[in-house]
């Protein structure tokens, strides 16, 4: 989609970002209800991890043994950054993944495609320097900027 102008990548990155925050609400809701069943972080973590990576791998019908690796990285995001971020941190993680996943990247500025990447780059480095700025509202002492 970000191949077809300006419009449909912003419609298909803002569908991006409600599918995976909905990926995170559905991962924080199987976290909740793991440490409840298991009594153990940990073990609520582990497991939460293997469905997630089980849902993302199976869920498209094409189970091939490549995308496992690549099924897990995006489960671990997801369900790590849930866990040491909360539900912004999950879903501008993944949100962020997804685009890179996706995105038409170059190098050549004589591209014709090369607008719709820096567009796709340029609404990403704004989500995550709002993402940044949420999640660490409550701390005073900024590491970036210290």
């Amino acid at each position: 989609a970000a191949l077809d102008g300006p419009t449909q990548t912003v419609g298909a990155i803002l569908h991006l970002a409600f599918r995976y925050f909905g990926f995170g609400i559905n991962s924080l809701m199987m976290l909740v209800l793991f440490r409840l069943i298991f009594r153990r972080a940990s073990i609520a973590i582990g497991t939460g991890i293997a469905v997630v990576t089980f849902i993302f791998y199976v869920g498209d019908g094409s189970a091939a043994p490549y995308l496992l690796p690549v099924a897990l990285i995006q489960a671990a995001v997801i369900v790590l950054s849930n866990v040491r971020y909360g539900l912004l941190g999950a879903a501008v993680g993944s949100t962020t993944f997804g685009l890179f996943m996706g995105i038409p990247a170059t190098l050549d500025l004589g591209t014709w495609y090369v607008g719709s990447g820096v567009l796709v780059l340029g609404i990403l480095a704004g989500v995550c320097v709002f993402a940044w700025r949420q999640i660490r509202a409550g701390d005073h002492q900024d590491p970036i900027t210290t």
